[in-house]
Formats: C-alpha cells, structure tokens, sequence
C-alpha cells in the first residue's frame, strides 16, 4: 500500500508568463526525482474562491466568497487552519497518482499564474517548496507582443494581471520564507550549471548536471508555456538573454517598452534586481534620430480592464451629462444675454439714432453759429470801422466842443452883458410902453370929439 502523498514532496514553480518557466521545467523534470506535467492550474479554483474580487461567474463570485468565508468561520471548533489541512489532503490525494504512476519522488506543479494565490498555497502547503523565477520585466513584456500579441495590440489587455499584479508579486520581500528559492532567467541561460546545482541543493536532490541539456532527453509537447523556442533548443542559449532588445527598432513595441519602464518606475525596477538605468540607456540607443513613437498608443490604454474602460466611460458620460446641463444652462444664460445685447443695441441703436439727429442738429447749430461768427465777425469789423471813426470824430468833436464850449462862454459873457443892458433899460421900455399907451388915448379922445354923439349913453373915455 502507497504512503500518502506529503506537501514536502511538492515543488511550486511560480513566475510571469514568457519568463523561461517552460525550459526551467523541462530542466526539472529531466531529473530522477522529478516529475512535471504541463501546467496544473489545480489550486487556483479552491484558492481564489476566498478572495470576493478579481472573478467573475454567473452565479455571483463575490457572494459565493462571502458564503464561504461565513462557512469556514463558523465550522464548530475548527475555522481556517482545518479548511486549508483538508484541502491539503483533498489535493495531495490528487498529485499524489502521478508519482505513483512515475515512480518518482517530488511532483513540480508549474503554473505561472500561483502568484495570484501564493499566500493561500503557503498556508495549504506549509512544508512545500516554491520557485520564483525573475526575468527582466522588459524583456517579459517584449515576449508577450511577439509570441501571443504580434500586430493586434488589443490582446495586451488580457495579460494586464501579469503585467501589474504579477509584477507587485515579484516586489515582494521573500527574505523570511524558508522554503522559496530564487532564479533568474538570464543566470539560467548565462551560468547553467551553477543554477541548476544551487537549485537542487535547494530542493535537497542530487544535483544531475546532464538535466541541463534536456534536448537529449524524449518528452512529450506540453498545452502551455513555450510554444516554439524550448522545442527548438536542446539546452538554454545565452543569445535569449537580451534578445527583447531586437524589437526596440519597432516604433510601437519601443514605445510600449519605454512606458512599461516608466510605470514601474527606477525603485521597483531594481527591486527585482535589474538596473533600470541600464534598460533605459538600451531603449534610448535604439530610438531613431526622427522617431514617430509618439504616434503609437500608450501601455496604459492598452491595459485597461473592462471594467476601468466601464468606470471611464461611465465618468466620462457622467462629466459629459455635466457639461451638457452646464451647456445648456450656458446656453440659456447667453440667450438670456443676447437677448439683453439685443435690447441693449436696440436700446444703442435709438441711441445713436438720437445721437445722429443731435448730431446733425449740433451740426446745423454749428453751422449757424458759424455763419453767426461770421456775421458777427464782419459787423466787428464794421464796429472797428465805425468805432474809429467815431474815435476820430470824437476828437474832431472834442476839439469843436472845446470851441463851442469857448464860444458858449462868450455867449454867455455876452448874455450877462445883455442881462445887465436889459435891466437898464427895463424903465426904458415901461415909459415907451406908457407914452404909447397916451398916445392912443389921445387919439382916441379926438376921434370922439370930431364925430357926433352917436352913442349918447357911453361914458367919456376921460370919465
């Protein structure tokens, strides 16, 4: 009777996809002790049902999680560490007939994608042992367009979760764990033979150097991983270590590279142990001297997930429906205010229609004031005229006044003279006056002695 299986004699293999997982694998598994099998994916399904999001189903993901979490936490006396012993048992139960069909001793489950669940498998499987195998992010993202992408960049978002979360995974702090060993790809290609002795004494095996070249070895083509280049290899080439930098002569592929190193930025780059520097300077020395990467699309477009395109376009309509509401209450108010400007140039108009007739009336006025002016200005200058003659004649009339004043002076000179004669001969004229008076009387009284009585009832003069 078979022993059961124990999580000491699993091996987890856990890496970005495109990252040399595939001929790490075939290594592996041409060892004696080592069986391998494409890619299981057997513990994401049990795995990732705790997690209430990063899934969708039709039965409603993040419900079934909270269902199950209620489940686990309410089993009578046991909880979390009894769920994942029982999924332990459960999944052993299920690894373990392919040891048992192979004779061999460890079985090496490599599915890239476990970083999504590697704390839940640590808890399942506490005595297993994990290899996390680095590659040179760049040359990752390189891998992806030329191997699954190639010209219909739209498929670059299906790998979003490998190119962000994979990579937070790969940032990660593993120096506690003692049971995760660490490769990179380029030392694989590069020194071989050291990596794969480290890696064995690691998972405490016989190092077997003849594993290297697996090309020797009959194995079967596997569903997934390396498609083309493990097949067509024998042992790891060193011409793939920097084999990304070929395409940085391609405008988009550049251009997608250059924002990959931006995003991850010079910290996290050389926390996985690369030299961001060093990549930069490689993307530069690659850019044409009159480059149109500008004209390609940005990795963060291409990345984005449904549902950040939905929350986008859902902000984006929500800003347009904003700016509709503003727009038309702009619109309203610019009505409002070209129909106040139409009041207000009605308002000009009648305005400068008024205006005009002041104008022209102002200009009448003018002209009349200036013909006025002018009339004024020659009965001014007529004044002037008369006003110097009269000046003139004014000193011709001084002088003759002066004259006349002279003149009236002896007048009146001789006037008291005459004055003075006339009181003289005032007596004078009285005596003429009575002697005339006599002389009349005297000729009367001899008329009346001449003639007869005629009027015998009349009186004598002399009586």
């Amino acid at each position: 009777m078979n022993k059961p299986m124990q999580d000491k004699q699993l091996i987890f293999m856990i890496s970005l996809p495109r990252s040399g997982s595939t001929l790490l694998q075939k290594i592996l598994g041409g060892h004696d002790d080592i069986y391998t099998s494409s890619e299981p994916w057997l513990m994401l399904h049990p795995l990732y049902a705790l997690k209430d999001e990063g899934i969708q189903a039709r039965y409603g993901a993040r419900l079934a999680a909270q269902g199950l979490q209620d489940f686990i936490s309410d089993l009578p006396g046991k909880g979390e560490d009894f769920y994942y012993a029982q999924l332990r048992d459960c999944y052993l139960s299920l690894y373990a007939p392919y040891l048992q069909g192979s004779g061999k001793s460890r079985f090496l489950d490599k599915t890239p994608r476990y970083y999504e669940v590697f704390d839940e498998l640590q808890k399942t499987f506490p005595q297993a042992k994990f290899i996390i195998l680095y590659r040179n992010p760049l040359a990752v993202l390189a891998s992806i367009l030329n191997t699954w992408v190639k010209d219909d960049l739209g498929k670059l978002k299906e790998y979003r979760g490998d190119l962000y979360q994979g990579i937070e995974f790969l940032q990660r702090d593993f120096s506690a764990y003692n049971n995760i060993h660490i490769v990179r790809y380029e030392e694989l290609l590069l020194a071989p033979e050291s990596t794969t002795a480290s890696l064995f004494a690691f998972l405490q095996l016989p190092n077997q150097p003849e594993c290297i070249d697996y090309g020797k070895r009959p194995a079967e083509r596997w569903r997934y991983g390396d498609p083309r280049t493990v097949y067509a290899k024998s042992r790891p080439d060193t011409q793939h270590a920097e084999a990304w930098q070929q395409k940085l002569g391609i405008a988009e592929y550049r251009k997608l590279l250059s924002d990959y190193l931006q995003i991850l930025g010079k910290t996290g780059f050389e926390r996985m142990g690369y030299d961001f520097a060093q990549a930069e300077q490689a993307i530069t020395k690659n850019m044409p001297a009159h480059s149109a990467t500008h004209t390609a699309p940005s990795l963060c477009q291409l990345l984005q997930s449904t549902d950040e395109i939905n929350k986008s376009l859902d902000e984006a309509n929500k800003c347009l429906h904003n700016e509709n509401q503003s727009l038309q209450e702009a619109n309203k108010s610019l009505d409002e205010a070209n129909k106040r400007l139409h009041d207000e140039n009605q308002n000009l108009h009648e305005a400068n229609k008024s205006l005009d007739e002041a104008n022209k009336r102002l200009h009448d006025e003018n002209q009349n004031l200036h013909e006025a002016n002018k009339s004024l200005h020659e009965k001014e200058v007529i004044m002037q005229g008369e006003l110097a003659k009269c000046r003139h004649n004014q000193k011709e009339h001084s002088e003759r006044i002066k004259v006349l004043e002279k003149e009236l002076a002896g007048i009146f000179q001789s006037t008291e003279s005459l004055k003075e004669h006339r009181a003289l001969l005032q007596p004078r004229r009285k005596l003429m006056a009575y002697k005339r008076l006599l002389n009349t009387i005297n000729s009367a009284r001899e008329n009346h002695v001449s003639q007869p009585a005629t009027n015998q009832g009349s009186m004598p003069i002399d009586q």
